[in-house]
């Protein structure tokens, strides 16, 4: 998933944020929308707040094409 690994080379965002986005990289089918995103990254990467992945998912929209 090209777009995580832009994402992590802007190094933008918290530490936390950091790494949820490295362990992102590991996962080849994110999703690409919002809600199944938020949805994925809660039972796959269990332990951050949503105020983190809200964050994260918003690093990685300014990425996805439109």
């Amino acid at each position: 998933f090209e777009i995580v690994q832009s994402a992590i080379n802007l190094n933008s965002g918290s530490a936390q944020a950091k790494i949820i986005l490295n362990k992102l990289q590991y996962y080849p089918n994110t999703p690409r929308k919002r809600a199944k995103f938020i949805n994925f990254v809660n039972n796959s990467i269990k332990g951050f707040s949503p105020r983190v992945v809200e964050e994260v998912w918003s690093i990685l929209e300014t990425l996805l094409p439109k």
